[in-house]
């Protein structure tokens, strides 16, 4: 993807949206020479537009209502079974063959583990299938939108983490201003 098309793509989703200068505001607040490509910066925007935002706003209006977990899975280095011509980071479903072992979505690309990305597996799989001790554990907090915080995975230990970094990496003040949702 060249700058030309990562405009006509932001200018289709300004007709989708129907928020008119979108295409303007988006390459001003995701330039591509600070992604690397305008590839990367239009999955940057597709990950904080559609994924990160919007789950955020969801968590924080039912974490009064019922119990939520907030989570971001990042391994730089995760098996990747969806081919592209730039480096993708840790996309969406990337942690699904740390659960579900060889899951590779509809692709034929393996997604074996190495053996730190194992440890990992093993300790998502505990978290997972013993959400009932979660809280008693305090591995992992539930989300407060109030004093959010979220669990970090993919590297390392599970560790709880603030979410000021998180929505300034996914910015989330500019998602609010455009007022997609």
């Amino acid at each position: 993807m060249d700058e030309a098309a990562y405009r006509t793509n932001l200018e289709t989703l300004e007709k989708q949206y129907a928020i008119p200068g979108f295409a303007d505001k988006v390459m001003a607040e995701y330039p591509a020479e600070a992604y690397g490509s305008p590839a990367e910066a239009y999955a940057q925007v597709i990950t904080d537009s559609w994924f990160a935002a919007p789950i955020y706003r969801i968590a924080d209006s039912l974490d009064s209502k019922l119990k939520v977990y907030y989570y971001e899975f990042s391994d730089p280095q995760c098996p990747q079974y969806v081919a592209t011509d730039f480096e993708q980071g840790t996309a969406h479903t990337y942690e699904l063959p740390y659960l579900f072992p060889g899951f590779h979505g509809s692709s034929d690309i393996g997604t074996e583990l190495m053996p730190k990305q194992q440890k990992v597996a093993k300790q998502m799989a505990k978290i997972w299938t013993g959400m009932s001790k979660v809280d008693e554990q305090g591995i992992w907090k539930r989300f407060d939108g109030d004093h959010a915080r979220y669990l970090k995975l993919g590297q390392g230990k599970p560790q709880m983490a603030d979410m000021k970094e998180y929505k300034q990496r996914h910015h989330f003040a500019f998602w609010q201003n455009i007022n997609m949702y």
